[in-house]
């Protein structure tokens, strides 16, 4: 829960950058452009992965284990990056470092709630 409000609140608390690389500025008028472009089946299905991905991180962490929840956001951390690659070619390689930074972060807060957790018990 930590994780997932803190990348809904980022944009108040990260300062903004002084410069930006044009790799990042193109993946995200890439972005704005799919989103703003035509609508079919296979990217409505894309935009329904991102509450799919929500629900299967509840039912995850509804089983009150750590490794469910990390398979899931794994899972979708990987398939954002391929998504990136393939549909965005050279700018959508630039979401690579801070997608993973994001997930070892993520992975970083489960381990410590889980072994602070366990010292409890």
């Amino acid at each position: 829960m930590v994780s997932i409000f803190s990348l809904f609140t980022s944009m108040f608390w990260f300062p903004v950058p002084a410069t930006v690389s044009p790799e990042i500025i193109e993946f995200l008028s890439f972005e704005q452009e799919y989103l703003k472009g035509s609508w079919d089946a296979s990217k409505i299905f894309i935009q329904l992965s991102v509450p799919l991905f929500f629900i299967a991180l509840i039912f995850a962490a509804w089983r009150r284990s750590w490794k469910y929840p990390l398979v899931v956001m794994t899972a979708a951390a990987v398939l954002k990056m391929l998504w990136s690659a393939i549909f965005a070619g050279d700018s959508g390689l630039s979401i690579i470092k801070p997608a993973i930074t994001g997930l070892v972060v993520c992975i970083g807060v489960v381990y410590y709630i889980m072994r602070k957790k366990k010292r409890k018990t």
